[in-house]
């Protein structure tokens, strides 16, 4: 006990950076460090009113009893969905391994500290999550002392199952990839096996609902409670138990999810050696022989380059390659779509092909490789602006390698969408061009955000993929931006589908040339 507690002292005393950002001097980080506490503090008041008004509309719609298991859901997902691609990077972290093998501590402190970690990190955000949703059900229901105790217990209990799940899963997917000749890229595809997986069977159980009616609103609980059954039965139990003061339920939850953490925590420790010896293990031969010597362009050098340094990393690809896979296969799935059915589902009339080709835009945006791609240069990024190469040669290389990375998904997509809609001649140009250029700009977008907030001093790929301020900017910049360009799209009239195009082509063209030239014009040495 007395390592564990050291050794998770030290995962946490720089959580989310604070202890950097305590103690640094350097003016220019302070000053960006405020500039994202602003952002993120918009984006925070944005999710919290949203949960808020999510609670309130249960409450007046009588179904006020579902808000502790809806929360309860959506913190699960949350933790689940930003945990299992980065518990590999965090468990099974390379740096200091050689330095911790040699330390006098049980590779069960090490897991559990780690372990540690990551329940901070998911309590945080459940906390933020089911809080604001509690106090709507506490003004709205008035419950007694014994709601607030019981919501305490639950609250630190929640994100240890999903966590627990996050981890095994994990950590199956980072020993069967170490096994691999090509680690990094048998751990994507594991990744995106299980992500499509658990999508389908999501879309499975969803499938079976009846269609939404005026009449269903007398029965909202029933339905809620149905629906998150389906998803996620846990919920509904402790929700439940929350609203009825089952306090043996809650302590009973509590007790099954620590003791999953104990089993996945024995788990992973007695496996700890053999996954980080086969992950981090390097095969090298001594029989080098010059062969042809090859004379190439700058910029294709710099795309290899940039390819090679994706394709040996498991988190980068992994976590970037997630986004245009599933545009892809939610452009296969328009095929087989009922898109008037889907239609009537909408309370206004809606133009679904319309605005299709920007969702999945949207979608194919989302975490874009560039926007971490300056971060993933790590401490080596001194070799970069040594290179006699301007700015713009630099940065043309990451952004053309990422054009190149999506264009398979989004020829793919495309291709889907005109068997799906069957446009015209005229609307084939919109649907290719206005998504194309959507996705350029999330591209450039996510690279100045890189420029503006590079992380380099990462000690673990998984800091610079997930949790860095350019990862987050730069990757939900574009797909915000693909939203609000097929709003207009999905809800005018369809007499204005040629002016909305075109119009949105110049807005994006001048907006690529500005953050284009915004780009290449920054000072690579400041970096």
């Amino acid at each position: 006990m007395k390592q564990i507690k050291l050794l998770a002292g030290l995962e946490l005393c720089n959580l989310f950076g604070l202890n950097v950002i305590r103690h640094t001097k350097d003016p220019e980080y302070k000053k960006k460090v405020k500039i994202f506490a602003v952002i993120m503090a918009v984006l925070l008041a944005m999710v919290l009113s949203y949960i808020v008004a999510l609670c309130a509309g249960l409450a007046m719609l009588g179904a006020a009893d579902v808000i502790p298991a809806y929360l309860i859901a959506i913190s699960v997902f949350f933790v689940i969905f930003f945990d299992i691609f980065k518990v590999g990077g965090v468990i099974f972290r390379n740096k200091g391994y050689d330095i911790m093998t040699a330390f006098p501590v049980s590779d069960g402190a090490v897991v559990a500290s780690r372990f540690l970690r990551l329940y901070a990190e998911s309590l945080i955000a459940t906390a933020l999550i089911t809080l604001p949703g509690l106090g709507v059900y506490a003004v709205t229901e008035h419950p007694p002392v014994l709601f607030w105790l019981l919501s305490v217990v639950v609250t630190v209990t929640i994100p240890l199952l999903p966590l627990s799940v996050a981890v095994f899963v994990g950590a199956i997917i980072t020993g069967a990839a170490a096994r691999m000749k090509n680690k990094a890229m048998a751990e994507a595809a594991f990744s995106l096996i299980l992500v499509v997986g658990v999508l389908g069977f999501s879309t499975r159980l969803s499938g079976a609902s009846d269609e939404f009616s005026l009449e269903m609103l007398k029965e909202i609980s029933s339905l809620a409670t149905s629906a998150l059954e389906k998803i996620y039965p846990p919920a509904v139990i402790i929700g439940n138990a929350m609203v009825e003061g089952n306090a043996g339920a809650c302590l009973l939850f509590a007790a099954v999810s620590l003791a999953a953490v104990v089993f996945v925590i024995w788990i992973v420790t007695m496996n700890f050696h053999a996954v980080c010896r086969r992950l981090y293990a390097t095969a090298a031969k001594h029989d080098y022989t010059i062969g042809k010597m090859q004379v190439t362009s700058v910029r294709k050098a710099l795309v290899c380059r940039e390819a090679r340094r994706y394709f040996a990393s498991g988190p980068y690809v992994s976590n970037t390659i997630i986004g245009p896979a599933l545009g892809a296969v939610a452009a296969v799935a328009m095929i087989f779509v009922d898109l008037e059915q889907a239609a009537s589902q909408f309370p206004v009339a809606v133009n679904i092909p319309a605005a299709a080709p920007c969702l999945i835009a949207a979608v194919m945006s989302m975490m874009n490789a560039v926007c971490i791609s300056v971060s993933m240069e790590g401490k080596e990024w001194w070799i970069v602006k040594s290179l006699p190469l301007t700015a713009k040669m630099i940065l043309d290389g990451k952004v053309l390698f990422n054009l190149l990375l999506i264009a398979p998904f989004y020829a793919v997509a495309e291709i889907s969408l005109f068997i799906a809609f069957k446009p015209s001649v005229t609307e084939t140009v919109w649907m290719i061009l206005v998504p194309f250029l959507l996705i350029v700009f999330s591209c450039l977008f996510g690279l100045m955000f890189n420029l503006l907030f590079p992380k380099l001093d990462w000690e673990n790929e998984t800091v610079a993929v997930k949790q860095s301020i350019a990862s987050f900017l730069g990757g939900i910049g574009g797909v915000v931006v693909a939203i609000i360009f097929a709003f207009p799209l999905l809800l005018l009239p369809e007499a204005y589908y040629h002016g909305i195009c075109f119009s949105e082509t110049l807005l994006l063209a001048g907006a690529i040339l500005l953050v284009y030239r915004k780009n290449i014009g920054m000072n690579l040495e400041t970096i």
